[in-house]
């Protein structure tokens, strides 16, 4: 056997060895779970009384990466949420009978918990307080989150009502004997229970009417007697109803009787 064959044999063992190792290979780190925030609070009303099971939702759209995430406060009014990501969003609180509330939260890098208290106000009756003087223009204003829009003929400010301050129109001619006014809520349904109507000297023939998307839901009509211009109360014999317009219209007798409206109650 020549010395170069001897070479090669030897060559061909060390390589055929090799094939069967491997490089030793590094570690793989353990993966480490995203930092997650947690905001808590309280919900309450001006005076400190809880207000359980408002809804506490990032009011922000996507691509924010907390869009959407929500939690309901507790019986006394804590609320906590948590697996929030680093980023700027706004909270919204939206309980029921109460006008809705909202407040942008900040995060602080590296700080894992952060506190957030919200004061909510009760839902009042639209009664047109402070608007204007008596007999000048009413143009439709917004309360407790709720807007009352004149909507046919023109409408003015009165001093009485139930109280007073209220709303109320005369018919400027015979041809349109009938006011109207539309009243909007949040962009969540509400619910309607009564409405306070006027009249100087007939009687007040009403029709009230709930929509929601578009569809009636009821429509109230009737006639009051005469009141000898006191305010007569109509409930709506469906106040679990949902809408999310209210119309409201009388029709006058004449061209010289005042027919008014206050004390709208609704809530959402």
């Amino acid at each position: 056997m020549t010395r170069p064959y001897v070479a090669l044999l030897l060559l061909s063992v060390l390589l055929t060895g090799c094939k069967g190792e491997t490089s030793p290979q590094s570690p793989t780190p353990p993966s480490v779970p995203p930092t997650t925030y947690t905001v808590s609070g309280l919900v309450t009303l001006a005076n400190g009384t809880p207000v359980a099971d408002a809804l506490v939702v990032v009011a922000d759209p996507s691509p924010n990466p907390n869009a959407g995430k929500s939690t309901r406060s507790a019986a006394n009014g804590s609320y906590s949420l948590p697996g929030l990501t680093f980023a700027g969003f706004s909270f919204e609180i939206v309980a029921r009978g109460h006008v809705d509330a909202s407040r942008g939260i900040i995060l602080t890098e590296g700080k894992l918990s952060e506190a957030a208290n919200f004061v909510v106000t009760p839902i009042t009756p639209v009664q047109f307080a402070g608007l204007g003087a008596n007999t000048t223009p009413y143009r439709g204003h917004s309360e407790s989150g709720i807007t009352v829009t004149p909507t046919r003929n023109s409408w003015r400010h009165i001093i009485n009502g139930v109280p007073g301050p209220a709303v109320a129109f005369t018919a400027p001619s015979a041809a349109d004997l009938t006011g109207e006014l539309t009243i909007t809520g949040p962009k969540r349904p509400m619910t309607f229970t009564s409405v306070a109507l006027y009249s100087s000297v007939s009687a007040i023939p009403y029709e009230i009417t709930g929509v929601r998307q578009g569809a009636t839901v009821f429509n109230l009509t009737g006639t009051r007697p005469q009141t000898f211009g006191a305010f007569t109360t109509v409930t709506n014999p469906n106040p679990a109803a949902e809408i999310d317009t209210l119309i409201i219209r009388m029709t006058n007798i004449n061209t010289q009787n005042p027919m008014g409206v206050d004390d709208i109650r609704l809530t959402y």
